[in-house]
């Protein structure tokens, strides 16, 4: 089965990493100073701006 490209791009938009890595973005932050204001890490912002469907929130 042959998803249409559309709607994988809507998908795109509500995955929570996108959402993150744009406001992020929009603010001007870098994942860095990012993770200073949440007191946490770096990689911590990256592997849920690319890899959002391995993150847990608590």
């Amino acid at each position: 089965m042959t998803v249409p490209r559309q709607l994988l791009a809507g998908y795109e938009q509500f995955k929570i990493g996108v959402i993150l890595k744009k406001a992020r973005e929009e603010a001007g932050l870098t994942q860095e100073e990012l993770a200073a204001k949440l007191n946490t890490k770096k990689s911590a912002i990256s592997r849920i701006e690319n890899h959002a469907e391995d993150i847990k929130l608590s």
